[in-house]
């Protein structure tokens, strides 16, 4: 759900905020799903531990490029939206591989088509609760007033700062998976 709060404001502000045309707004959310694929890529097939660090780490290194994003969201420029953005896609890269394979390989043999199936069910729902609960943070901040770049501004502070939650929990989660399968606290 962190993707699905944070992107789809996106357009709103680089359009009535900077006025960036549609055709870089595509660009800017294209950087995105490369930084996504980079921390797949760069991931993948490292050690287990390397792995399990990943999933709290890569949640931690998107929460602090929302934070950043929410705290500076008036004074950025689309550049640094940009990259900002990448770094929000890579640290959801580096979680996604590790998470999906430590699910897949620690449920019980009779359990493991449900773990698979629950996986997209889980994402489908975090989309659909991201995108809607970002609607009401938005109206809740003024954007159904009208919008201005002020209420634009507003707006995408609260999405953007509430949107820290899901990925601050996560790495808290991540955090308690990877200390239990090393027989740490969890």
């Amino acid at each position: 759900g962190v993707q699905t709060c944070a992107l789809p404001i996106l357009p709103l502000v680089l359009n009535g905020v900077h006025g960036v045309t549609p055709l870089w707004i595509g660009g800017v959310t294209t950087i995105f799903s490369f930084g996504w694929t980079a921390g797949s890529l760069w991931i993948a097939g490292r050690s287990p531990k390397l792995q399990e660090a990943s999933m709290a780490g890569g949640m931690a290194t998107a929460a602090v490029a929302l934070a950043v994003l929410a705290a500076t969201v008036g004074d950025l420029s689309p550049a640094w939206i940009s990259a900002l953005f990448f770094v929000v896609g890579f640290g959801i890269g580096l979680t996604i591989n590790s998470v999906t394979d430590w699910l897949l390989s620690h449920p019980p043999k009779d359990e493991a088509t449900i773990t698979a199936a629950a996986m997209p069910v889980m994402r489908s729902l975090g989309i659909v609760l991201g995108s809607g609960f970002a609607a009401v943070l938005a109206n809740a901040a003024g954007l159904d007033q009208g919008v201005s770049a002020t209420a634009i501004i507003r707006a995408v502070t609260w999405i953007w700062s509430v949107s820290v939650l899901a990925p601050l929990v996560a790495t808290f989660c991540a955090w308690r998976v990877a200390s239990s399968s090393r027989g740490g606290p969890g």
